[in-house]
């Protein structure tokens, strides 16, 4: 899923660096959409999770909308730095 030599752990450490330096997940909205996590994730890591329907939250139609609840993206990205690949 991320690029070669990256692990998902590292990507979601990085997110959640990302969203401290930002202000904290409080900062972002309730309810998320792929503009919000986009810069935290990186364009490629958030397609290639959404395609392998990996993320959290609800998809509408491949290609489509995707909405996740704040505090579930943020437990997503607290397990997934928790683990090591």
């Amino acid at each position: 899923m991320p690029p070669h030599g990256k692990s998902l752990a590292a990507r979601a450490q990085q997110a959640l660096g990302q969203i401290d330096t930002q202000g904290g997940a409080t900062r972002l909205p309730t309810v998320l959409k792929s503009v919000d996590v986009i810069p935290v994730m990186t364009k490629g890591w958030f397609h290639d999770a959404l395609r392998l329907r990996q993320m959290p939250g609800i998809q509408m139609r491949p290609g489509g909308v995707w909405r996740c609840d704040r505090e579930t993206f943020m437990a997503w990205l607290h397990q997934l730095a928790a683990t090591e690949r």
